[in-house]
């Protein structure tokens, strides 16, 4: 294939990953209450005719910028609301980070590298998994990993052109993360540039005054291009936006995050489940990094390799800790990978998946670590705010225990066969995901009957003003998305008391084992309890 048939090729792969996460996109209802977050904040800012001011519930929305939010609004004009179109950018934005990749790494180790790393990246299950969610963590990564790849091509490229115009597209890229979520889009590709002068022996590396200022300058454009907003709101709310805004800055720091995480080891599964399957070749493609790299492929490998162990360290070492934000790490693995297969092959043909009796071990290891310790952390570290009722689903058994034997089959057919195929080992990353959310549909609704009971409010309520809407103990933005109108969130007797004494018409979501501290309160007249999947009741109250 000629360089640019590996271009076409590349994008379109790119286009394949988009239409391929379209299926189901909008089968699932939000997840609170992290994803349910942006959507529902999206929603109301638009309603209120403040879309770039954001809030939820009333309240200001200022821990975040605004793109994520802005691009959401755009699919809910274009597409009307929907968990379809509030996903959609995060589609697209996995799409074209699959095409930046691809075109990069074939810019400097060729057009099968490039080629090859565009298809790891698409099929890599964290990579399909966050490409399907309503959350800003995909813009970021979008912004960060393309400024990382396009500093790390500067970085070994020889062509005056390409040197000139890199630095301020990874400007702009940069500029995108940090609309997305802030100052944190320029920490890791810094980290990346400091790690390659370090690194890199001398004559292979630029000078560190030109470093300084390629980056000085890409961080000036990202600035400029996100301050207008923040002088914005500051000059529209003043100290209350500023104080959120700079209290951010510590958001990597401090410990009073409701999603710190202080396990030092926190992002080995991460990276173990969201790098599936590709992780089995990740041990064989690190151990041909050499610091003295003869090629411009080989040093692009060498930065690629600097570039996720920088973004591990940083978030490792952050108290903030989400399992999305190891989506980072994906991209310029699967860079490194594409370079380590494109290399010269074996006489057999195709590169092997590695010695055959360690592959098997460790190909089986990462199958079951995928499906049974990643969730198993995730749920116990609080990341999952109803770990405990994920573990009680009925049909949860079934469904964990039949991707697990579809993966182990997979994983057997690839070991089963001389040379595996590279294709093989790619469709055994993206038919998982395929499969498993149409199956997981059910089960979600055993869990979490909150789409079912918004609905079950409108119509119950049809013809009559919005009635005020609480949910006892637990966050659940996705219902300001599904019924348009404030929920509260008591957590305490004292709180739902408050909202409960106020006169006029009340809704009430409560979980049944939750109904007897109703008994506490002030007599009321209850409207019937009509009874919801996963344990939970709706109540109407009138005083």
């Amino acid at each position: 294939m000629s360089e640019r048939g590996y271009r076409r090729a590349i994008l379109a792969v790119a286009v394949a990953s988009l239409l391929l996460s379209l299926p189901f996109l909008g089968a699932l209802p939000l997840f609170d209450p992290d994803e349910a977050f942006y959507p529902a904040a999206a929603a109301e800012s638009l309603d209120h005719g403040h879309p770039l001011d954001l809030t939820l519930n009333g309240e200001p929305r200022w821990n975040k910028p605004p793109l994520a939010y802005a691009l959401i609004q755009g699919s809910f004009l274009a597409l009307g609301r929907s968990e379809f179109a509030a996903r959609l950018p995060s589609a697209i934005e996995g799409a074209a980070l699959v095409a930046i990749l691809g075109l990069a790494v074939a810019a400097a180790a060729g057009g099968r590298a490039g080629l090859l790393a565009a298809v790891i990246l698409a099929s890599t299950l964290g990579h399909q998994v966050m490409g399907r969610a309503a959350h800003p963590e995909m813009a970021l990564v979008l912004g960060t990993a393309a400024a990382q790849i396009l500093l790390a091509l500067w970085f070994v490229s020889h062509n005056d052109t390409r040197r000139r115009w890199m630095p301020w597209a990874a400007g702009v890229a940069m500029g995108f993360g940090f609309l997305a979520k802030g100052p944190v889009a320029l920490a890791m590709p810094a980290l990346l540039l400091l790690a390659g002068m370090l690194l890199v022996p001398r004559g292979e590396r630029p000078s560190w005054p030109a470093a300084g200022r390629v980056f000085g300058g890409a961080a000036l454009l990202a600035c400029a291009l996100a301050a207008p907003w923040f002088l914005w709101m500051g000059a529209r709310h003043g100290g209350a936006f500023w104080g959120t805004a700079l209290g951010q800055l510590g958001h990597y720091t401090a410990d009073d995050y409701e999603h710190a995480g202080n396990h030092p080891l926190y992002f080995v599964p991460v990276l173990v489940g969201g790098l599936f399957p590709w992780v089995v070749l990740l041990p064989g493609a690190l151990r041909g990094l050499r610091r003295r790299a003869p090629s411009p492929a080989a040093r692009l490998r060498l930065l690629l390799a600097l570039a996720a162990g920088t973004s591990f360290l940083f978030w490792s070492f952050s108290t903030s800790k989400l399992p999305g934000y190891g989506l980072v790490f994906l991209p310029p693995l699967s860079g490194l990978l594409g370079i380590h297969l494109a290399g010269p092959a074996p006489e057999g043909g195709r590169p092997p998946l590695g010695e055959r009796p360690r592959t098997a071990v460790l190909v089986l290891a990462v199958l079951f670590l995928a499906l049974a310790v990643l969730p198993g952390i995730l749920l116990s570290s609080g990341s999952v705010p109803f770990g405990s009722e994920v573990l009680q689903a009925p049909r949860l058994g079934a469904l964990a225990l039949g991707l697990l034997l579809f993966l182990l089959l997979a994983g057997v057919s690839v070991l089963r066969s001389p040379a595996p195929s590279l294709a093989a080992v790619a469709l055994a990353g993206v038919l998982p995901v395929l499969v498993a959310i149409p199956t997981a549909v059910p089960v979600d609704g055993e869990l979490r009957p909150f789409r079912e009971a918004a609905g079950m409010v409108t119509l119950l309520e049809k013809g009559r003003p919005p009635a005020p809407l609480a949910v006892y103990r637990r966050r659940l933005p996705s219902l300001s998305f599904y019924t348009g109108r404030k929920v509260a969130w008591p957590h305490t007797l004292q709180e739902l008391s408050e909202f409960l004494d106020a006169p006029g018409e009340r809704w009430l979501l409560i979980r049944e084992r939750h109904l007897r501290a109703l008994g506490d309160l002030p007599r009321r007249h209850v409207d019937g309890s009509r009874p919801l999947p996963g344990d939970w009741r709706l109540l109407r109250f009138e005083r």
